[in-house]
């Protein structure tokens, strides 16, 4: 069929592929060292490294959807890893932070995603890494400042 979309060649097919891939990797990873769920794993994460945060914020940084956050977050609670506080500017809002438990799990999880990475990028070399994260960087502002983000079907 010589219409047919290059898979081998059509970008967001193989960024898509990728991304399933050192996702499931990574969430098979995550269940070995802590038994959370991906998205919660995430979450503490992204709390370890941005600190004191509020839903909000951890729904914009993880480009996650709202609802799974919430549901994440409020497992992460019932676990005793993240602590819900009123937010003094908001009464309506909370803050959210690690507690010392999570910021223990946090400094497991970084050392064995930090040994992940390595793995996942050693078939690259030093240069090749920097280039390819500022490939990235590059793209996502790019994709995130583009006004059409995504791509509509509509009828003609």
């Amino acid at each position: 069929m010589t219409d047919a979309l290059d898979l081998d060649r059509y970008f967001p097919y193989q960024l898509s592929r990728l991304a399933h891939t050192v996702s499931r990797g990574t969430a098979q990873c995550v269940a070995q060292q802590c038994g959370l769920a991906l998205r919660e794993a995430r979450l503490v994460v992204v709390l370890g490294a941005l600190g004191e945060s509020s839903a909000a914020q951890l729904v914009a940084r993880t480009a996650m959807d709202k609802a799974p956050v919430s549901r994440a977050l409020a497992n992460l609670v019932r676990l005793g890893l993240v602590q819900r506080l009123p937010d003094p500017l908001d009464g309506r809002a909370y803050l959210l932070n690690l507690t010392a438990e999570g910021r223990a799990l946090h400094g497991e999880l970084r050392e064995r995603l930090l040994e992940r990475e390595r793995r996942l990028l050693a078939a690259l070399s030093d240069t090749e890494q920097t280039q390819l994260l500022r490939l990235m960087q590059r793209l996502t502002s790019h994709i995130e400042s583009t006004e059409d983000v995504g791509f509509a079907w509509t009828e003609e």
